[in-house]
C-alpha cells in the first residue's frame, strides 16, 4: 500500500486556485512601513497577482491535493478545484 503524499501546509495557505485554473498569490511589501507608501501604490499591493509559469509548477508540486488549496478569501464558496493540465503534465510526482 502506497504512503498518502502530505501537503506542504504553508503552500496551501499562501495561494488559491481559481476556477479557470490560475493560481493566485499575495503581493509583496504590503505588512509594514505603509506610512511612507502612497493610498494607490498600497491598493494595488493589496489585489491578488497569477503565479509565474515557471513558480505554478513548483507549487503544484507542494499541493498534491487541490481540495487543500485556500477557499476564496471571500468565504461565500469554496473555489472550483481543477488544475490545468498544462501545469501538471510532465510533473512526477513522488
Amino acid at each position: 500500500m502506497k504512503t498518502k503524499m502530505k501537503t506542504k501546509r504553508s503552500a496551501a495557505k499562501r495561494f488559491r486556485l481559481t476556477g479557470s485554473g490560475k493560481l493566485m498569490r499575495r503581493k509583496a511589501y504590503k505588512s509594514h512601513i505603509l506610512t511612507k507608501k502612497s493610498a494607490k501604490r498600497k491598493r494595488r499591493l493589496s489585489q491578488e497577482a497569477v503565479v509565474d509559469p515557471g513558480d505554478a509548477k513548483r507549487t503544484v508540486l507542494q499541493l498534491p491535493y487541490p481540495k487543500y488549496l485556500r477557499q476564496d478569501p471571500i468565504g461565500v464558496k469554496p473555489c472550483v478545484l481543477k488544475v490545468v493540465p498544462s501545469l501538471v503534465d510532465g510533473i512526477k510526482r513522488y
